[in-house]
């Protein structure tokens, strides 16, 4: 069967597939098919299982392995080699590929460089006007352009898609993304109103979702409104985890991704937001209550790594640095390739003045190299120079850090609780401006 004739049985083709020369076949469409269905229930896994089917079915089908890039750049373990692996396979076949497909396989290599800056220009080339892009890829071009630190172009993007009209064909899993990244925009831009509008809309589609409520308590955490904050937490701690957090730790470490989806993590993001807005007292509430929530879990999901990581953050904003620590040690021992738990340790140590400690991870930090470090140990590195004092180097550090790659879906720059050292200080402030 065609792609033409399987387009008219199944409208989601023409929406999520770009056109080709060579139509695929119908095993491999399916199979395709499938892994977009995955992909935007964030089983990302499963998705680049089904786009390596796809691809492996007919080798001709282009598009079904720029996904398999795509996909594997979003939380896969490893990802980025996968990414890379790809781009070299269909370097001799760059003129086959669709002018998306060509473009969004160039920006993906390009962030997978660190360099979202570069991707955020490609993926712009397709249209600049984006009136004849299909509404997923505009999607695509504002969350390249977020990353890139410009959510006024993001905004203005998203704000003309909508959901239900022109993502329909998406589950209801991929417009909570679409939203979340408006909503991130928003926050990013400071209009904390208009974030907590698009935060509401969700939570009214699903109040049981922690990545809504999420959503609803870093605007309602900035616009200082707390008794809100606390009444949705106490909701959120009965919640099961939720995949469409979106939070990866480990990503670094070779073979293996740690999810961190929980209720516990929630209560740590609303207690870092509360922090960066100047509500002390509220913050160091809301991350005890993170403290609480991993020590009242079953042992053996206690055990967890992930559960694990946010535990030591969540002690380190209540000021219990010498647990904070235990914690963290333990998990650098277990896994000594691990940059999120060698940073979190020169942080603690900064943290209970052991300048010496802190500064030798510093430069273990800065002695790293190997691919896809993405300004991960530099932004670290941002961190305990902070809680250092070292306020010009900290802040050239962030700017290294940034340059290198180093932002994710939820950017805690202007929320990171060692920037508080930061705040009001006009290099500081530069960083965290908007671009567009």
């Amino acid at each position: 069967m065609t792609v033409g004739l399987a387009g008219l049985i199944d409208p989601r083709l023409s929406a999520i597939a770009t056109p080709s020369p060579e139509p695929p076949t119908f095993a491999a469409y399916q199979a395709f098919v499938a892994g977009q269905g995955a992909f935007f229930r964030w089983s990302v896994g499963d998705a680049l299982a089904d786009f390596r089917r796809a691809a492996r079915l007919d080798s001709t089908f282009l598009t079904a392995a720029v996904w398999v890039a795509w996909a594997a750049s979003n939380g896969a373990p490893t990802g980025c080699s996968v990414v890379d692996s790809v781009g070299r396979a269909l370097a001799p076949h760059r003129d086959q590929l669709t002018l998306i497909d060509r473009l969004l396989l160039a920006a993906t290599l390009a962030a997978c460089r660190g360099d979202n800056e570069a991707a955020s220009r490609i993926i712009e080339q397709q249209d600049p006007t984006l009136s004849h892009s299909p509404p997923h890829f505009q999607a695509v071009v504002a969350l390249f352009a977020r990353l890139a630190g410009r959510p006024r172009e993001a905004v203005e993007i998203l704000r003309k898609l909508d959901a239900d009209r022109d993502l329909g064909w998406l589950p209801d899993t991929g417009k909570v993304l679409y939203r979340r990244d408006l909503a991130l925009s928003y926050h990013a831009l400071g209009d904390y109103r208009s974030e907590l509008r698009v935060a509401r809309d969700l939570v009214r589609r699903d109040p049981n979702r922690l990545a809504s409520i999420n959503l609803e308590n870093h605007a309602l955490a900035a616009l200082g409104r707390t008794e809100e904050v606390f009444d949705r937490l106490e909701r959120a701690v009965r919640l099961p985890p939720d995949p469409l957090l979106l939070y990866s730790l480990a990503s670094l470490t070779p073979g293996r991704a740690l999810q961190v989806n929980t209720a516990g993590r929630v209560c740590y993001e609303v207690a870092l937001e509360l922090w960066a807005h100047g509500h002390a007292e509220a913050a160091r509430s809301a991350a005890g209550r993170a403290v609480a929530w991993y020590h009242a879990q079953p042992l053996p999901d206690q055990d967890q790594p992930e559960y694990r990581y946010t535990l030591a953050r969540s002690l380190e904003l209540v000021g219990r640095y010498k647990e904070a620590q235990a914690v963290v040690e333990r998990l650098a021992t277990e896994d000594p390739g691990n940059v999120d738990y060698e940073g979190v340790r020169g942080v603690v140590a900064a943290r209970q003045g052991n300048r010496a400690e802190a500064q030798r991870i510093d430069q273990a930090l800065a002695r790293l190299s190997r691919p896809y470090l993405f300004g991960v140990p530099t932004y670290y590195r941002a961190q305990i120079a902070a809680v250092l004092g070292d306020r010009d180097r900290a802040v050239n550090l962030l700017r290294e850090a940034i340059a290198q790659g180093a932002v994710t879906g939820w950017d805690h720059r202007h929320s990171e609780s060692a920037f508080v050292f930061l705040h009001g200080y006009p290099p500081f402030d530069d960083v965290l401006r908007p671009k567009g």
